[in-house]
């Protein structure tokens, strides 16, 4: 039998997309909400909701990037 090398572990790749997954989520809703609070002080206008969603939607992006960089560079 050949011993497995332990970067080839599928439940450490199950994880690592699963917090993609989790991330990217939790920062579409965070900027959501964000842009609801500011759209609720600035006299209601949706604009801000959709502002704060797509902010959200960028910062989790680079939020995974930073994530799938970490996962490859402690794999080597």
């Amino acid at each position: 039998m050949q011993k497995r090398k332990s970067d080839n572990n599928p439940w450490r790749a199950a994880g690592m997309a699963g917090a993609v997954g989790v991330d990217l989520a939790l920062c579409i809703v965070l900027g959501y909400y964000a842009g609801k609070w500011v759209s609720v002080q600035m006299d209601n206008q949706p604009i801000y909701i959709a502002i704060g969603a797509l902010v959200g939607l960028f910062v989790g992006i680079l939020s995974v990037i930073l994530l799938i960089r970490y996962y490859v560079k402690d794999s080597k």
